[in-house]
């Protein structure tokens, strides 16, 4: 017979992770001998089960009694035994008639930051649930160590009693259990979809085939790892995770929030700088005095104060409580209903105080005066580029005393633009092409004074809202 020198020659069934029929997985490797002989029936889960093909053994329930001790260390006990090959290779029909030689308990390690991650998904509001291939005993052991349920009881359900289940039995287990043990890779599509039935979103992480329809069907799919094994599940996964490992979640997580945040941001800040314009207008022509603004100065606006801080706004950093807020739905609407009073009433602070520099300016220069029209346009310029600070956070205002982490890009883009604002007076062909004039010292700072009370005044109301984002912050019982 032909000498195989120790390498796998044969792997039953060839696909087994995703073989719910099969009892074992069999890998069959060669002897280093010449005598044809082979071994290493591997069993995954309960080694118990793949002994009906042992000539040799222990009863079934001393195979059981044996392997607990090894999986409640958390240890993947393997099932090893010997027979010989009929053919010059062994194949699929000599996994039978074996004899039992033990049992290998193999340390199954939890990969670094396994308890940390749990401690921050618990913070973010996240419910976590595992389920794995592995016996309960090894489940239970690797669930109190990286702290699945927190530092409460984890309950956990197996494999072959979810099969006894009915669908709403089913339901209640999956939304009820914090870990599933000998599931197949079919239950674990039916486990997904029991919780999306009640309503909950479900984010499935994933490495491996045998994880493909949970991945699939799940709301969020997530592959971890570049390993050439999860080529099927990083082609069906929504968000592969490259580097960090588990690790790597969090920060997923962390910058899937802060870009949903920075887009509500950026949409606040552009729908209360527009409206501050409208209310303008509406009020000049309403009380008879005219537009307040010309075309000229409104484009200008637009491209100085509307465009280059929504993307200052748009960089911005996760802020350091990201996490402590709990998830949102996916249908949530970008502006809730009580935010659209609260832009609302910004628009109309912002626009006060231009409207207010106006009349001032009228009272000593005329209705239609370009001195007037300058002291109008530039205190709404002002307020507006002011209150890309204000919306940076619902929550965190100047006057808070604990320090936020800064937006270089956002800084610079608000002093560029104060730069170009404060030269539009000094260069002529500028005044000319907006109308402007020039102001006095008296105009000046009745300007500065219409641009930054209006921010003051916000950051104000700011400071006396107890609540962050208009959500509550998440805390687990």
């Amino acid at each position: 017979s032909r000498r195989w020198r120790g390498r796998c020659v044969s792997a039953q069934p060839l696909c087994p992770d995703i073989d719910s029929a099969q009892d074992r997985n069999v890998s069959l490797h060669g002897n280093a001998t010449c005598d044809g002989r082979w071994h290493a029936d591997r069993h995954e889960g309960e080694p118990a089960r793949g002994s009906g093909a042992l000539p040799h053994r222990n009863p079934a329930g001393r195979h059981r009694a044996r392997t607990h001790p090894g999986t409640a260390r958390r240890h993947r006990v393997l099932g090893v035994a010997r027979g010989q090959a009929k053919g010059s290779e062994p194949n699929g029909h000599d996994a039978r008639d074996l004899a039992w030689l033990g049992l290998v308990g193999m340390a199954d390690q939890v990969r670094p930051g396994t308890s940390e991650l749990m401690g921050q998904l618990h913070e973010a509001g996240i419910q976590t649930i595992m389920l794995t291939g592995d016996q309960k005993a090894t489940a239970a052991a690797v669930s109190e160590r990286i702290g699945l349920n927190g530092r409460g009881k984890v309950e956990i359900v197996d494999g072959p009693d979810l099969e006894a289940m009915t669908s709403d039995e089913l339901a209640r287990s999956a939304r009820r259990a914090q870990a599933f043990s000998r599931v197949s890779p079919a239950q674990k599509l039916q486990i997904v979809r029991s919780l999306q039935e009640a309503g909950i979103t479900v984010a499935m992480v994933g490495d491996g085939v045998n994880d493909g329809p949970a991945l699939k069907a799940a709301d969020v799919g997530i592959a971890i790892g570049e390993q050439q094994s999860m080529n099927a599940a990083r082609e069906i996964a929504d968000v592969i995770i490259h580097t960090g490992g588990l690790g790597g979640l969090a920060t997923a997580i962390e910058t899937g929030r802060t870009t949903h945040r920075n887009i509500r941001k950026t949409i606040r800040y552009l729908v209360s700088t527009n409206l501050s314009e409208v209310l303008l207008v509406l009020a000049g022509t309403s009380v008879g005095i005219g537009a307040p603004l010309s075309p000229m100065q409104l484009l200008w606006i637009n491209l100085i104060s509307d465009v280059l801080p929504g993307i200052g706004l748009a960089m911005e950093a996760p802020e350091s409580d990201i996490l402590r807020h709990a998830p949102k739905e996916g249908d949530t609407a970008i502006l809730r209903r009580k935010e659209i009073g609260r832009l609302a009433a910004q628009s109309a602070i912002m626009s006060g105080g231009a409207i207010a520099v106006s009349l001032f300016g009228a009272s000593r220069h005329g209705l239609d005066s370009p001195t007037t029209r300058t002291m109008t346009f530039e205190s709404l310029v002002m307020a507006q580029l002011l209150h890309a600070i204000t919306s940076r956070s619902e929550s965190h205002s100047i006057f808070d005393r604990s320090p936020r982490q800064p937006n270089h890009a956002l800084s610079l883009i608000l002093g560029g633009s104060m730069a170009v604002q404060a030269g539009c007076l000094l260069m002529p062909f500028v005044r000319r092409l907006l109308g402007i004039a020039p102001m006095t010292g008296t105009d000046a700072i009745i300007t500065l004074a219409g641009g930054t009370l209006p921010f003051l005044v916000m950051e104000w109301m700011k400071s006396r809202r107890d609540t962050a984002e208009g959500e509550l912050v998440w805390t687990r019982e």
